[in-house]
């Protein structure tokens, strides 16, 4: 696996095509330093191909509510992310500090691709 861990049940986040985005359940934070009330925003700089990373900002417009985080889909995200997917893998981004990496599932256990 490219990210270096097993990929469990609380490393997956699905899409919601009724609000049409990614939702991250707030018990797949529990272990992290984030807290109910922290805004995110897509981190910029360097990128990953079919990746994303949001980072902790206090004027951001990505949530942290009592559900979980919601990331609303845009056309900049779908182009991030290389398209829609129902699965995501989350983890917390551990070189960058409060930051979350999100990569779809399905490009993730595809390791046969020329971009690996």
């Amino acid at each position: 696996m490219p990210f270096g861990f097993d990929i469990g049940h609380r490393n997956i986040a699905f899409y919601d095509p009724e609000r049409k985005g990614i939702f991250i359940h707030k018990d797949q934070l529990k272990e992290s330093p984030f807290e109910i009330g922290d805004r995110f925003s897509v981190r910029k700089g360097k990128r990953e191909l079919f990746a994303m990373t949001i980072a902790k900002d206090d004027a951001g417009t990505i949530f942290y509510d009592k559900k979980g985080i919601f990331i609303e889909r845009t056309r900049k995200i779908d182009i991030l992310l290389g398209g829609i997917f129902d699965e995501y893998v989350i983890y917390i981004e551990p070189e960058i500090p409060h930051t979350i990496k999100i990569k779809a599932l399905e490009i993730v256990k595809d390791n046969s691709q020329k971009w690996f």
